[in-house]
């Protein structure tokens, strides 16, 4: 991916494996992140 500005916010919806994937790359690339799902678990 390109190189973006870090310390951006982002909001991810969905906390499946897809989900969780886009959080921890958006994490790994210096961003704050927040995970929402409509369920309490992890997972899909």
């Amino acid at each position: 991916m390109p190189n973006s500005e870090t310390n951006k916010k982002v909001v991810v919806v969905g906390a499946g494996f897809g989900g969780i994937a886009a959080a921890l790359r958006a994490r790994a690339d210096g961003h704050d992140v927040t995970l929402l799902d409509r369920l309490s678990g992890l997972g899909g």
